[in-house]
């Protein structure tokens, strides 16, 4: 089985990229709910709701079209629904609007930070809005 190089994630606005990313991070939560009772020696488990939460980060681009429209996003807490999560250029995370019309993400927050010795960048801390999926190539 071959490695993933992450140098080969990209983070996709639609189906363009948005410019200058440098990392990603998703993750799926599986909500556990305790149904021990009284009596038994080992607790129990059943499987809850499931969410998903993502971060990403970069440098800000004000030329690239889709780093706008993140950015727009942001600004005006709007809903998005065509953010893509990149492994490499077949495998990524989407937001499942086919099992769940309503599906989106939020862009809870969004920080900018500069010094006098670097480039301008952002962190951007993203919760689903129902189902996220993988697509299988």
């Amino acid at each position: 089985m071959a490695e993933i190089l992450g140098r080969n994630s990209r983070i996709k606005l639609g189906t363009e990229d948005i410019a200058k990313m440098r990392t990603l991070s998703v993750s799926i939560g599986n909500e556990t709910i305790d149904i021990t009772s009284f009596g038994d020696e080992w607790a129990k488990f059943a499987r809850g709701m499931q969410n998903w939460t993502a971060s990403i980060s970069g440098m800000m681009d004000l030329d690239d079209t889709e780093a706008l429209a993140f950015l727009a996003a942001a600004e005006n807490g709007t809903e998005l629904t065509t953010l893509r999560f990149y492994m490499d250029s077949t495998n990524y995370y989407y937001i499942d609007t086919v099992a769940d019309s309503d599906a989106s993400c939020i862009i809870d927050s969004l920080t900018i930070t500069s010094d006098n010795n670097s480039v301008v960048e952002f962190d951007a801390s993203i919760t689903g809005n129902g189902p996220i999926a993988r697509s299988s190539p």
